[in-house]
């Protein structure tokens, strides 16, 4: 299966069950990340640097393991918002704790995210992270 997909065109690398397990391969990092373990599948594939998966000329696939395609703008704009663009790497699930601390209301379970500082204009603490 991973060397018949090897074959297609814009694909840089294929992943069995077993392979992917212990591959440190970037691609392989995040699909061990994405994928349940509880999830049956024959094999995984990593594109090419500058190819996408897509049926046509003006769709893309989700799911594809490229920093590119993970990559998420993320802007906040408002009064007490420090005007700026900063470059740091910060995930989505940094927004919600960001946004629970611009409005002043404490989680009242544990987020995955921190709020980002630069946001708020200072450095803090993570928000329900105990």
């Amino acid at each position: 299966m991973v060397a018949e997909g090897m074959k297609r065109a814009g694909v840089r690398a294929g992943f069995t069950a077993a392979t992917l397990a212990t591959s440190s391969d970037s691609a392989a990092v995040r699909w061990r990340r994405s994928l349940p373990a509880s999830l049956p599948y024959l094999a995984v594939f990593a594109t090419a640097p500058g190819f996408i998966w897509s049926p046509g000329k003006s769709t893309a696939e989700h799911a594809t393991p490229n920093a590119m395609t993970l990559s998420v703008p993320i802007s906040f704009i408002g009064a007490a918002i420090p005007t700026g663009r900063h470059e740091r790497l910060v995930r989505t699930v940094d927004i919600a704790p960001t946004l629970a601390a611009l409005i002043g209301v404490r989680p009242t379970e544990r987020l995955d995210g921190s709020p980002i500082a630069e946001v708020l204009g200072r450095t803090v603490k993570a928000i329900g992270q105990r």
